[in-house]
């Protein structure tokens, strides 16, 4: 098992929405992304976070942030298992393509379309009942914050609590102030 599936998969409880995830996991290209800093300006997350496998460390920030606020949601009745394992897939693979390009290349810093970018990976890949809904969580986890002007109207738009977990479970994890530095 390799250190991604070891340390992001557990928290996936469904064993299908597991396996699509899997093989994202698997590739080299993403392996390499995990093994980068969460910033390439160091200015929007935790030391921790910046420094190597950084981003696999936001990553699990993340699922703990997430974990807690499902949980709250859950207790309520307001967010499936289903739905829950969604947003958890979809924060696993959020960043996995953070220093890629609409045109494949590969940059230094942090691109602004990372999340489109890891959704058009996503939807390219084999069908999975689902495949759009995490997907959706890869696109819009910060377009709130940070798309182009288009993506975050239409996040202001996105219907579904696992979607809105998703991004603020990102805002949190990315906190400085939130998390003791």
């Amino acid at each position: 098992m390799s250190v991604l599936e070891d340390r992001l998969l557990p928290f996936i409880k469904d064993e299908a929405i597991k396996e699509f995830v899997r093989p994202f996991l698997l590739k080299p290209e993403v392996i390499e992304t995990f093994k980068k800093t969460a910033s390439s300006s160091g200015k929007y997350h935790p030391e921790k976070a910046n420094g190597p496998w950084g981003l696999l460390w936001h990553t699990i920030k993340c699922l703990q942030a997430a974990d807690r606020i499902i949980r709250l949601y859950e207790g309520m009745g307001k967010i499936s298992k289903t739905k829950a394992d969604i947003c958890r897939a979809g924060l696993i693979l959020h960043d996995a393509w953070k220093y890629e390009t609409i045109n494949g290349k590969i940059s230094p810093a942090t691109t602004k379309g990372h999340g489109y970018v890891g959704y058009l990976k996503i939807m390219q890949s084999p069908d999975f009942e689902h495949k759009v809904d995490i997907a959706e969580v890869v696109r819009f986890h910060m377009s709130n914050w940070n798309g182009s002007a288009e993506e975050t109207k239409l996040a202001q738009n996105v219907k579904g609590i696992h979607l809105h977990i998703a991004m603020i479970a990102d805002m949190i994890a990315s906190d400085k102030k939130l998390l003791g530095e």
